[in-house]
């Protein structure tokens, strides 16, 4: 049903009224919490008594009533209803055309949603309403629809001064009448404008005494934290408004506002709906439960033999802490599916009209929290003082710090391991784009549980720091399994669009099905993967290997084949014969001999991204998380060439004057002049070589650019560019920007517009004038080929199999791990620093 609200003191007194929330009556200033040992701050769930937590005794605490019949099959059932096939949006109301949010996030059947909905413009809107499931394939099932309703334009949100929170106080538009036979689940109201502008606004049902023997945890605060729905968030002050305190965040947000992201539903659509349908699609005893339910009541967790953690849950109150601890404690199984979880700390704060858990606090670590430096309050990283409760405690791995522009492939190491039965999976097999932006990783902190199994140790390069790994573990502790992936786009083998792949939905069901004490189902359903895409050559004549030993990762210096590097990530030709690489393991740079040996040159570096060298044997470096570039010339010496040591910036001008955010890859034009991708500020910069000063400025270009990490000269002048950050291969000429190839991450040849690439840190222009990419994410080489006009005609594979390993060969058959920075010699060999292998490779186009 429909119909008009006015939002203020009455209407927030009628949704408590129409839900039965008797928390609603919780009132507090901004700051007035609970002793630590109080649990006033964990409302009962509504129409029960106050329960205990997983684990307490009965003491004291009244005796609860049987709870109502409970349907273990009701999520079996509920899938064995016909689906919809138009629950999706067909047209994206991004520029807020209509969007809406929901003023209580959780419901029981038969209470009632309000939902506030603004429009641009005032146009009549319709609403429908879907149950996210698996229903045979579709993933969702119509359960109410309504309108026309008149659509009218909300007022402004107000942002809070002193914490830059945006919290609407929007007139609810509609409610939405659940009914008693609604199952639980999550849920998603389809909003259409009447010019077809759609937007979807999420909540949840639970049921009212929570009973699933596997509970997935809804990261909802993760999804408020990132928003920037209204000008901030916990990342973003779009608004200025927390300028004066010198930071670019806010300290607060509100789930009071439209998502920004995923069409309305947060990160919904992108790390969660895929296990959501997994889960269904098993016929498993599932509930839902959303950050600030499960911070309000362990109840949701009283009969669950699992935990499932989804792709992204990185906020979360000491009180979740507290739950997952002891419910791993009692033997209930933790399937940790992503990473980055449990990091931030948070405070959940009622809305201004009274209703609970409405606004999320982080300061993180921040001087102004008005909370004492010692207090268990304070919002700081869990593994920071005074909380000092490191995630790897509960997990095995934790953030290892380290940003990623993209999913690098999981690469099995334990294939005898029993999470690996079934699977086909082999020693160095690798599960394509799995890793994600984010990882974990086994790390010295003396908190590591014992008895942690390592299933996948990961090659991949990252933002900061350049290379790193991360593990995928397992370990018992009782009865209880704890499993994390190591990865945050893990969740997407599950059912992702790109990454389905049954292998590792069967290592989760393996550990799911061992924690439920039962045997994974023979007819377990799987999620057809992506087909494979063949390669299109040209390829190499020849790959071989130069320098370093292939499966030994090391900082060794030493004579033909005996040497060995970290994680060389940048290649250049020495005039008078041999190469120089940029080592980010071993943060420095290495010479390595025409015959092979090595000899560390230059330490002390910090995440080195590029490396050039110059007619006259001067090495240029890009010591990138420092900010600068250094020198080293003929003699040994180093100094610091241009911009300053953590300094970052953005100033042209004279060399030392100057300032660089996170220089990567270096070249020189056909002039001489040293090229820089200045990957942190999202341009090209010119160091004058030959001028006194050496003169840095910001090359022409009509677009900015998001991360570049390479760039390369024609011998006319034409640059060539690496955009990581979207996937993409530039040309800028004579200032005008334009993609020669990439579309949307991932893996294809052909077409340039529709080719698919995972570029980073590489790129080089051949002797022919086709231009060559590092394709790390892909474990390839790729090659773009040109027309006799200059138009890039072709996108193809020029080396590389995509499977981990060192072989030499063919370009066909040879392999690469993490091929980065590319180096052309004057015989037209193109050399590669093969980082995931550790070793110099070289490739005969």
């Amino acid at each position: 049903m429909t119909q008009g609200w006015r939002w203020g003191g009455t209407a927030a007194a009628a949704v408590c009224l129409f839900l039965g929330l008797a928390s609603c009556q919780e009132g507090g200033t901004h700051l007035s919490p609970a002793p630590p040992d109080s649990r006033s701050d964990t409302p009962p769930l509504e129409g029960s008594p106050p329960p205990a937590a997983p684990g307490e005794g009965s003491g004291g605490t009244p005796e609860q009533p049987l709870p109502p019949s409970y349907d273990a099959a009701a999520i079996l059932k509920e899938n064995q209803r016909p689906g919809a096939r138009d629950w999706r949006i067909t047209r994206n109301a991004h520029n807020g055309e209509i969007e809406g949010y929901p003023l209580v996030t959780t419901v029981t059947p038969g209470q009632r949603v309000p939902v506030a909905v603004n429009v641009s413009e005032p146009r009549a809107f319709r609403w429908f309403v879907y149950r996210l499931g698996h229903y045979g394939g579709l993933g969702a099932r119509e359960v109410a629809r309504g309108g026309a309703v008149p659509g009218t334009r909300q007022p402004a949100c107000p942002v809070e001064e002193t914490t830059g929170v945006v919290a609407c106080q929007w007139t609810p538009t509609l409610e939405i009448e659940t009914k008693e036979d609604w199952v639980r689940g999550v849920y998603v109201v389809k909003l259409v404008r009447e010019d077809n502008y759609q937007r979807y606004v999420p909540f949840f049902v639970r049921d009212e005494s929570p009973r699933s023997e596997v509970v997935a945890l809804i990261p909802t605060a993760t999804w408020s934290a990132y928003n920037t729905w209204g000008g901030t968030s916990l990342y973003d002050d779009k608004l200025g408004v927390m300028k004066k305190y010198g930071v670019s965040r806010a300290f607060q947000v509100s789930y009071d506002r439209p998502y920004y992201r995923g069409q309305g539903t947060g990160h919904l659509m992108l790390d969660d709906v895929g296990l959501i349908q997994w889960l269904e699609s098993q016929g498993l005893d599932v509930g839902y439960v959303t950050n600030e339910d499960l911070d309000a009541s362990g109840d949701f967790l009283r009969a669950a033999k699992v935990l499932f953690l989804s792709g992204h849950d990185e906020y979360w109150t000491g009180t979740l802490r507290d739950r997952a601890d002891q419910a791993v404690a009692e033997g209930r199984s933790l399937i940790n599916l992503g990473a980055n979880q449990a990091y931030w700390h948070v405070r959940l704060e009622p809305s201004k009209d009274g209703r609970p858990r409405r606004l999320i606090t982080c300061y993180k670590g921040d001087s102004r929290e008005p909370v004492g430096a010692r207090s268990p309050l304070r919002t700081v990283k869990f593994r920071d003082a005074p909380l000092s409760r490191p995630e790897n405690a509960l997990f095995g791995v934790m953030f290892n710090s380290r940003w990623h522009q993209f999913a690098f492939p999981t690469v099995i190491t334990h294939p005898g391991h029993w999470a690996l039965e079934g699977t086909g999976l082999q020693k160095g097999d690798t599960l394509w784009m799995t890793n994600g932006y984010e990882q974990d990783a086994i790390v010295s902190n003396g908190q590591t549980p014992p008895g942690v199994e390592v299933l996948a140790d990961s090659p991949s390069l990252s933002l900061q720091g350049a290379f790193g790994f991360s593990q995928m573990v397992v370990r018992q502790q009782g009865t209880a399994w704890i499993f994390s992936s190591g990865g945050i786009d893990f969740v997407q083998v599950l059912a992702g669009t790109q990454a389905a792949d049954p292998r590792g939905a069967r290592i989760v069901a393996n550990v799911l099905y061992r924690a439920l004490g039962r045997p994974v189902p023979g007819d377990l359903v799987s999620f057809r993967p992506r087909e494979p895409v063949a390669p299109r050559g040209p390829f190499a004549s020849r790959v071989f290997t130069v320098a370093g030993q292939a499966g030994m990762r090391g900082n060794i210096d030493g004579p033909d084949g005996t040497g060995q590097m970290g994680a060389p990530v940048a290649v250049a030709v020495l005039p008078g014969g041999g190469w120089v690489v940029a080592d980010a393991l071993a943060n420095s740079v290495k010479r390595v001999s025409p015959l092979g040996a090595i000899h560390t040159v230059l330490t002390g570096l910090n995440g080195p991204m590029g490396i050039a060298a110059d007619a006259w044997g001067n090495v240029y470096v890009a010591d990138s998380d420092n900010h600068c570039i250094r020198r080293l010339s003929p003699d040994g010496t180093a100094t610091v060439f241009a911009g300053a040591v953590m300094a970052p910036g953005q100033t042209d001008g004279a060399a030392k004057a100057a300032r660089f955010n996170q220089p990567a890859g270096l070249a020189f034009t056909p002039g001489g002049d040293l090229l820089v991708a200045d990957l942190g500020n999202g341009v090209i910069r010119r160091v004058e070589l030959a001028t006194p000063g050496n003169p840095v400025t910001t090359v022409q270009a009509d677009k900015w650019m998001y991360r570049p990490s390479a760039v390369a000269a024609a011998a006319d002048g034409t640059l060539y560019v690496v955009e990581t950050g979207m996937a993409r291969v530039l040309e800028i000429r004579q200032g005008v920007v334009s993609v020669i190839a990439g579309s949307t991450p991932g893996y294809t040849d052909g077409a340039p517009a529709n080719s698919q690439l995972l570029p980073y840190l590489g790129i080089a222009v051949l002797k022919d004038g086709s231009v060559v990419v590092a394709d790390p994410g892909n474990y390839r080489l790729r090659r773009i080929l040109f027309t006799a006009g200059g138009k890039p005609s072709e996108v193809t594979t020029l080396a590389g199999t995509g499977r981990f390993g060192s072989q030499d060969g063919e370009g066909r058959t040879a392999d690469f791990v993490l091929p980065a920075g590319l180096a052309v010699a004057a015989d037209g060999t193109l050399y590669v620093a093969d980082a995931g292998n550790a070793l110099l490779r070289a490739v005969k186009p």
